[in-house]
């Protein structure tokens, strides 16, 4: 397994968060009241906040590494990509009170290209991003296309900014 160290911003204190199984975490994600992990078996645990124990796994259907995991921007899904070009839909809903439980959606087994990172520009949507270029991959229709080439020939980074309905 593998540990979390998790820092509380209001009063500065730090925890250690120790995770059972043989599998290192990969990738976090903080939604209101868990910590949503990735690992390196292809599963994902959500972990709450208030006291750090496992509440609910998913184990996805490919047991390739957790790279990423990219909340859309509703929060009421996440992203979760594989090495670089595996993608799954996610749902975060873990109280059977408010809804459903997590559902798994493979939106993508497999790409022509090697994505580097993943943005979620809403459920059906998403960017990929590699060394040189941006695609929109439609989940609904599989259809991948390339929406920009950097003539430099590196892009470093890509953000969404949510309020401004915008990719930086």
């Amino acid at each position: 397994g593998g540990s979390l160290l998790v820092l509380n911003v209001g009063t500065g204190n730090v925890a250690r968060v120790t995770v059972d199984g043989v599998a290192k975490p990969t990738s976090v994600l903080c939604i209101v009241d868990h910590l949503v992990v990735g690992f390196t078996d292809g599963s994902i645990q959500w972990i709450a906040k208030d006291d750090y124990t496992l509440a609910h796994t998913e184990s996805l259907e490919s047991s390739a590494a957790v790279t990423a995991l990219r909340p859309v921007p509703s929060y009421q899904a996440v992203v979760v990509a594989q090495g670089r070009t595996q993608l799954s839909r996610v749902t975060l809903n873990i109280d059977e009170e408010v809804g459903s439980m997590p559902t798994v959606t493979t939106v993508r087994t497999s790409t022509p290209v090697a994505f580097s990172s993943v943005v979620a520009l809403d459920s059906q949507f998403f960017l990929g991003v590699t060394d040189d270029a941006l695609f929109l991959l439609n989940s609904e229709t599989q259809r991948l296309t390339k929406c920009y080439d950097s003539p430099s020939g590196s892009i470093t980074a890509v953000v969404q900014v949510p309020h401004l309905h915008a990719v930086a």
